[in-house]
């Protein structure tokens, strides 16, 4: 009975906090893109964009130019800004 309370208690205390937000985690990974994330030679966040392609995410690739798009991460997000300021350790 002590674990059916506690449940009780987690859904009654957890619900106000979805009314308030008006969306569901559900909702927002449903508007989640595929982004990638631009570094310059030295590391640090030169924009973002989304990706006409699907590949694999969180996978760093070197792109072989020596401007704003030397290095190229790609993520999982709703509008960019999810990128990390640096660029990530392989």
């Amino acid at each position: 009975m002590k674990n059916f309370s506690a449940a009780l208690l987690l859904v009654a205390v957890s619900a106000p906090a979805f009314a308030q937000s008006g969306t569901s985690p559900a909702q927002t990974a449903a508007h989640e893109a595929t982004f990638i994330c631009w570094y310059n030679p030295q590391g640090k966040l030169t924009s973002a964009e989304p990706s006409a392609t699907n590949g694999p995410i969180r996978y760093l690739m070197l792109t072989g130019r020596g401007d704003d798009h030397a290095w190229a991460y790609k993520i999982h997000s709703t509008d960019g800004h999810d990128c990390p300021a640096r660029v990530p350790q392989p």
